[in-house]
């Protein structure tokens, strides 16, 4: 692909990436080609990182939050921070005394905001409904965004009865027909217009998409949801990272039907995310790949063997090592984590790994000291 970027790459020519493409340019390969077409054009690198959460909220609104025990790496969500740097002190300081339900309390706002807004007389819960069921008719029939009608028609097919009775709730004269109700759904504040397609909506973020599927997800009780491609379960668990671990830990139950056909690095990722911790039976014989963990378990019951981790960071982890049976750790960084240094020896290995405390250094030198012995 860098070969094809430099020829095009003439006059006045633009090139377009993703933002996965550019993980091209970087590495020995993209400094070879820089230094190939350096008489052709300059290559000049603008990286912009993810805002903070200091850059939303003021260091006063922080404190409070952390003094509530609230762990603000969670709600690191630019709708929920937008939400957060704008409701006024007295809002503000109720929600810090019942930090769980910051996230309830957000859509019950919006979902109250959009009565007054369409003058819809249609409880949060009913509304939260009908959006569960439009997310879920997504995952089911895979597809993001659909052309407005026919989301209409989806609404009145499948949530007659709610329209049904919301349209009792109007006086006689400003009684809207089945169609107005459903089309007055349509154009919800969470919902926005599409770029796939003239006259296409879709929810208007990640974040609200994946909450009202991870709310269908959990009310199957079951535990047999399945959607039709795995990319769904990413926004559902993403929008339930700022939950407490209770509800988690319920959705990733519920997510059990689903797992199967996750990758091994997508199973390990959400696990981790949802559990805070690693402890899967599933992971043998496997690679794992560009993954960032922070402070979580790894490996307190279960066994991991023969497998890989390929380019993934490690920050305040503790391991298990003991349950670590000829894993090779490659390309990998550590810092200020831990293990248990009485089981030794471990059949672990580090190559072109690093650390910031060493214990690469005395796991090596253990394992070398060993074989000396022996």
């Amino acid at each position: 692909m860098l070969e094809t970027i430099g020829e095009l790459l003439t006059k006045s020519a633009k090139v377009i990436l993703t933002s996965r493409r550019a993980a091209i340019f970087d590495g020995e390969i993209f400094q070879e080609w820089k230094d190939k077409y350096r008489d052709n054009f300059n290559v000049v690198r603008y990286k912009l990182n993810s805002p903070e959460i200091r850059d939303w909220l003021s260091s006063d609104r922080i404190v409070k939050l952390e003094d509530a025990g609230i762990d603000i790496k969670k709600l690191a969500n630019p709708v929920l921070l937008a939400f957060l740097r704008s409701v006024e002190n007295e809002e503000f300081n109720n929600l810090c005394k019942q930090s769980s339900r910051i996230v309830d309390h957000y859509f019950q706002a919006m979902l109250e905001r959009e009565r007054e807004r369409q003058d819809l007389l249609m409880t949060p819960e009913k509304q939260a409904s009908i959006l569960t069921m439009v997310a879920l008719d997504m995952c089911e029939n895979d597809y993001t965004s659909d052309n407005r009608d026919k989301i209409v028609s989806l609404i009145k097919n499948k949530s007659l009865n709610i329209l049904e009775d919301t349209r009792q709730l109007y006086t006689g004269k400003d009684r809207p027909t089945l169609e107005a109700l459903a089309s007055k759904l349509a154009t919800h504040a969470f919902f926005d217009r599409s770029n796939q397609g003239d006259n296409k909506i879709e929810f208007v973020n990640e974040f609200v998409f994946g909450n009202y599927i991870a709310n269908g997800v959990i009310e199957n009780e079951s535990n047999d949801w399945l959607a039709n491609d795995e990319r769904f379960v990413e926004p559902a668990v993403q929008s339930y990272l700022p939950r407490n671990l209770e509800e988690r830990n319920l959705l990733w139950k519920r997510l059990s039907g689903m797992r199967e056909f996750l990758s091994s690095t997508d199973h390990m990722k959400y696990e981790y995310l949802l559990s805070q911790e690693v402890d899967q039976p599933i992971y043998s014989e496997t690679t794992i790949t560009g993954l960032d963990f922070d402070n979580a378990l790894f490996f307190p019951k279960s066994e991991i063997k023969n497998s890989v981790f390929n380019e993934c960071v490690f920050s305040n982890i503790v391991f298990n090592f003991k349950q670590f049976d000829d894993v090779t750790f490659i390309s990998c960084q550590f810092y200020d984590c831990e293990y248990d240094n009485n089981h030794h020896p471990y059949n672990i290995s580090f190559l072109n790994c690093s650390d910031n405390n060493g214990i690469i250094d005395e796991i090596e030198s253990y394992e070398e000291t060993r074989a000396m012995k022996t």
